[in-house]
């Protein structure tokens, strides 16, 4: 039988309800969240989702995510809800997701037996101690070893990188994802968040610039769909570092999108 595609206006509304019923969690609980990286910028600039972009990404202070992970564990009874992680098995990537389980999302560009759900990013927010550069030399290094071992030799943006693809992931796939996964986060889960320290997500990050003054964590409100969610309240300085001239639209050119499709489950 084949599957119901899900539109992505659809798949963008799937997300936006995860978000929602995050964000009711993380209030009720006092678990600190932050709208982040291209979610925060639409927050700022469109009110809502970038329209090319079609995901929601938040970041969560370490000692946060921990607890938001346990308890959610503990105590989720809604159904369309599933926390994944390489802890369990249940993900290959180094942070959680949200998904919904009622839902497949195929990424073009990963091997199509890790698919997972529609689908919000839930990352690590670390300290970084002040001019130290290496927690996100060490993860770059680390992160281009993962993206072989997930890759999908199947596809590539010009026929040298499909080839190249072939060659080496054959290779590459007798690394254990979930290893190098755990190895991403545990890397840098170590140095702890206050006031001395700098603070950044790191494990999967757009690098350096993405390194912050312990005050990014206060926290403010901003619109997105319609609705308030919680993100830095600096979040100028945060966009400013990381994409420069944020208010202003990029070339046709360079609006990238996520390469999936997505599927009702039978």
């Amino acid at each position: 039988m084949k599957m119901k595609e899900i539109s992505v206006s659809e798949r963008k509304k799937l997300q936006l309800d995860i978000l929602q019923k995050i964000d009711v969690l993380c209030r009720e609980q006092g678990f600190r969240y932050y709208l982040n990286s291209g979610t925060l910028l639409g927050a700022v600039r469109h009110k809502g989702y970038i329209p090319w972009d079609d995901d929601i990404d938040i970041t969560m202070p370490r000692p946060d995510y921990e607890a938001f992970y346990r308890f959610f564990k503990e105590n989720n009874t809604d159904d369309e809800m599933q926390l994944i992680s390489y802890r369990d098995k249940t993900s290959i990537y180094p942070f959680f997701k949200m998904v919904n389980p009622k839902t497949i999302v195929i990424e073009h560009y990963i091997d199509p037996k890790y698919r997972t759900g529609a689908w919000v990013d839930i990352f690590p927010l670390d300290g970084v101690k002040k001019n130290d550069s290496e927690p996100f030399k060490l993860n770059a290094k680390a992160h281009a070893k993962y993206n072989v071992v997930v890759a999908n030799p199947n596809y590539g943006t010009t026929k040298l990188r499909k080839l190249v693809k072939r060659i080496l992931v054959p290779l590459y796939r007798k690394n254990d994802i979930y290893e190098i996964a755990r190895n991403l986060d545990n890397q840098v889960a170590s140095t702890p968040i206050c006031p001395e320290n700098d603070v950044a997500l790191v494990v999967w990050s757009y690098g350096e610039q993405e390194r912050m003054p312990y005050s990014i964590l206060e926290a403010t409100e901003l619109e997105f769909e319609g609705k308030m969610f919680l993100a830095p309240r600096d979040w100028d300085q945060y966009l400013t570092s990381v994409y420069g001239q944020y208010m202003e639209l990029p070339p046709v050119d360079q609006r990238e999108t996520h390469f999936c499709t997505a599927y009702w489950k039978d």
